[in-house]
């Protein structure tokens, strides 16, 4: 009786928040509050930078119209994260939230927090974002009962749920990502039973339902049940396919799915899966997929078909990484966001060394070095001009914002945007490569007139040829790399083609390396 009472005034809510959409676009922007809001997330251009929902932000928060204040701030952290503005879009979400708490409103409060975690979470702030989220939580249960207050809550619980994951509570994960996927079901098969699939904003519960059934499915894959995990994947593909979604949920499925079928030896369905994971990643410039679906394919093709033929995808997964990387000025968002990508480093430099090929092993061991000690040094020392700096930014910029655009957002909530799906893909591509070829110019141009400040923006390393011409007769090259528990060790001379090699476990090296 319980259960059916709640699914009756669910129905209520849902169908009045339809309506109450409807009336807010005929009303437009002076149609109240509730109206206001609606309005300013559903109906506005989409071409809107950060800074001019920002300017739009400002003209409310002058006003004293702290509800619009807020959404404004919202909608300019949206567009921001999706353009790779990181720094920005957490000024801009906290903007959001203070502006909800001058209003009093707990429904913009708990939308801004949901924000927040997005951002925390790409840049891999976990203990932020948690803290965010479980704020989020406290304050939704002050939001009045109705289908706006159950879709904020669903993707709070998803979003608990991805921390428990990444922390390793697979049982707290799934109770938590479970209890989202509750409400969020029952929404879909009310919509289904009224013949009502193509009502406004049902596409963003799709979606979001597709997303926590991808989160749930993690979750059963790390408690180690995979039967369980892909059942719950192929009902994600399945409401992607139904609705025709084009999110970025489904090369995310595709590529966890070939995951669990590589760990299972079944390389045919392995192959199958990360193959339309990288083909969907590549047309979307999906930038985080593309570089985990690369080191899948590579790590599949160095297990079936030997080291040389996964080299390409290893290459393309760092290009991608390090490119992403480029846009982030502080050192703290550089080092965070590079947290957890050393094993492409590691499965490429691996690949080198079983396919005896030393010198690009240690090109890229030099390489990967080199990158964590850029983030380091990097911001802490600036050669160039302010002009050099700034003209450096916007290029990455304008690159960063045609990628995030080219692929749809990650998360779409009851407050977000949706993906603009009918934009021209071709012209978006034509467009990066223009950009990119415009960055590329730029940094040739710096390597001429300023070699210090170029080496500041991109990791350039000595390569083994390189440092073998400066070594003097009867000098010894030494590199190492550590891997686990294992020290790999190589000797070059000056005119020597391959090293002397010695692996051994680090304790022991450590213990023979003591006096």
């Amino acid at each position: 009786m319980k259960k059916s009472f709640f699914v009756l005034t669910l129905a209520l809510y849902f169908l009045a928040g339809l309506a109450g959409a409807e009336a807010a676009q005929r009303r437009g922007a002076g149609g109240g509050a509730k109206g206001a809001n609606r309005q300013a997330v559903g109906g506005k251009d989409s071409s809107a930078t950060p800074g001019d929902l920002e300017t739009n932000a400002l003209e409310f928060e002058k006003k004293g119209d702290w509800l619009k204040a807020s959404v404004a701030y919202r909608q300019a952290a949206i567009r921001a994260r999706l353009n790779g503005e990181y720094q920005k879009a957490i000024q801009y979400g906290q903007k959001a939230l203070q502006m909800g708490e001058a209003a009093k409103d707990p429904l913009p409060q708990a939308a801004a927090l949901l924000q927040l975690s997005y951002v925390y979470n790409q840049i891999r702030q976990r203990d932020k974002s948690k803290e965010a989220l479980e704020k989020g939580v406290e304050i939704a249960k002050k939001i009045p009962s109705g289908n706006r207050k159950q879709m904020i809550e669903s993707s709070l619980y998803r979003e608990l749920g991805r921390i428990f994951l990444e922390q390793g509570e697979a049982d707290k994960a799934i109770e938590a990502i479970s209890y989202a996927l509750q409400g969020q079901e029952s929404q879909l098969a009310l919509v289904k039973r009224r013949g009502q699939a193509n009502a406004p904003g049902i596409r963003k519960i799709a979606h979001n339902t597709a997303q926590t059934l991808q989160r749930l499915g993690k979750a059963h894959s790390i408690k180690g049940d995979s039967a369980e995990a892909i059942k719950v994947y192929e009902k994600s593909l399945l409401i992607i396919e139904e609705f025709k979604l084009k999110s970025g949920t489904q090369e995310m499925v595709y590529r966890l799915l070939a995951g669990l079928y590589l760990e299972r030896k079944d390389f045919a369905r392995a192959t199958e899966n990360a193959t339309r994971a990288l083909r969907l990643a590549e047309q979307k410039q999906h930038a985080s997929v593309v570089w985990q679906a690369s080191k899948l394919m590579g790590d599949l093709l160095r297990q079936t078909k030997g080291p040389s033929e996964s080299i390409p995808y290893y290459q393309r997964a760092i290009s991608v990484i390090e490119s992403s990387r480029a846009g982030l000025e502080s050192e703290e968002l550089r080092t965070s966001f590079f947290e957890g990508k050393g094993p492409v480093y590691t499965a490429m430099i691996l690949a080198y060394i079983e396919g005896k090929n030393w010198e690009e092993g240690f090109n890229y061991n030099e390489r990967a070095r080199s990158r964590a000690f850029l983030d380091v040094l990097g911001s802490k020392v600036q050669l160039a001009g302010g002009s050099l700096l700034e003209e450096e930014r916007s290029l990455q910029a304008q690159i960063n914002s045609l990628r995030a655009r080219m692929s749809a957002a990650d998360e779409v909530d009851a407050d977000e945007e949706a993906p603009q799906e009918e934009e021209d893909q071709q012209q978006l591509k034509e467009d990066l490569a223009a950009a990119q070829k415009v960055y590329n110019d730029y940094l040739a141009k710096v390597r001429k007139e300023n070699k210090e400040q170029a080496s500041l923006m991109n990791v350039e390393p000595l390569t083994l040829k390189e440092v073998q011409e400066q070594l003097d007769s009867g000098e010894t090259l030494l590199e190492y790399y550590v891997r686990g528990i294992k020290l790999f060790c190589g000797w070059w001379k000056k005119n020597s083609p391959q090293p002397s090699f010695y692996r051994c476990p680090a304790a022991n090296w450590l213990r023979e390396s003591r006096p």
